[in-house]
């Protein structure tokens, strides 16, 4: 769910029907059904002109063919307040992740077709698409992309390793590397990249292995070796500290440039989410 305007709460789910609560009451403000399909990437806040909206993103199921097959994905843009539709548009492939806006203007929208990811980036007030841009061939990006500060320029990962800078503007890639020879087993990028001055940091979910790279350079500038699983994305926190979490709920705080860790902890597992700091 999202926790968009006046405190509603949007909510999609696998029949295509989405929905608007008050988040103080849980009352149903509105409700719209999108056709056949699904919706199983997060719906994402927008302005539509002067009116608040909210971007789902749909993909339709072929019938008879397993739960989850793809065709003509829809982005449909719905008003915040009373659920009306304000535009829609059609992506060939599907979308099983979050879109990104963009600059204030434009929405980063990722698709899949045949094995090959495309990154999208369309213009929210003429709904054109302003650039598409082919990724990865045979494999599938990370379910997130991370934009940096100043929104100018996204990150993400290929299946194989490839880490992939990219103007937010233009969709040039500006760096390509890879980190997956620093990995003892084959990449699967599960959280979300992070990102601080000229260093983003990739995690490798199946090896828990955090890769520091240069945004300018490419090179890899370290890596913290965790030897569980992780699928939350790690937090960055002040003098340099990173804080990690794995799956198996052990928790570790350690500086990139320190190859010993400052604490370990060990909760319960099952963690999925993110740590934060107050």
């Amino acid at each position: 769910p999202v926790l968009g305007v006046r405190s509603l709460l949007y909510v999609g789910n696998v029949r295509g029907s989405v929905y608007a609560l008050e988040s103080h009451t849980g009352r149903l403000v509105w409700t719209r059904d999108l056709g056949p399909g699904a919706v199983v990437a997060e719906p994402v806040p927008v302005m539509d002109g002067d009116v608040p909206a909210v971007v789902f993103s749909l993909v339709q199921t072929l019938p008879g063919i397993e739960r989850y097959r793809y065709r003509n994905d829809n982005v449909h843009a719905l008003g915040a307040l009373t659920g009306e539709s304000r535009w829609t548009l059609a992506l060939a492939g599907d979308i099983q992740y979050p879109p990104q806006v963009i600059l204030g203007k434009d929405i980063a929208v990722m698709t899949f077709s045949d094995g090959n990811a495309t990154l999208h980036a369309i213009n929210l007030a003429s709904r054109n698409i302003t650039w598409s841009r082919g990724l990865c061939r045979g494999g599938r990006l990370s379910p997130h992309l991370a934009l940096d500060t100043d929104q100018e320029a996204i990150f993400t990962v290929c299946v194989d390793g490839s880490v992939v800078v990219m103007m937010a503007g233009t969709g040039a890639i500006e760096t390509r590397a890879n980190v997956s020879q620093r990995l003892t087993r084959p990449p699967q990028f599960l959280a979300r990249p992070v990102h601080r001055s000229d260093m983003v940091f990739f995690l490798s979910g199946t090896s828990g292995v955090i890769a520091a790279v240069g945004v300018s350079t490419g090179r890899m500038l370290g890596t913290i070796l965790l030897n569980e699983p992780v699928v939350a994305a790690p937090l960055l926190g002040p003098y340099g500290y990173i804080y990690c979490v794995t799956y198996d709920g052990l928790v570790v705080a350690q500086e990139l440039s320190d190859a010993r860790p400052t604490f370990v902890k060990r909760l319960a597992g099952n963690i999925r989410v993110s740590p934060v700091l107050l």
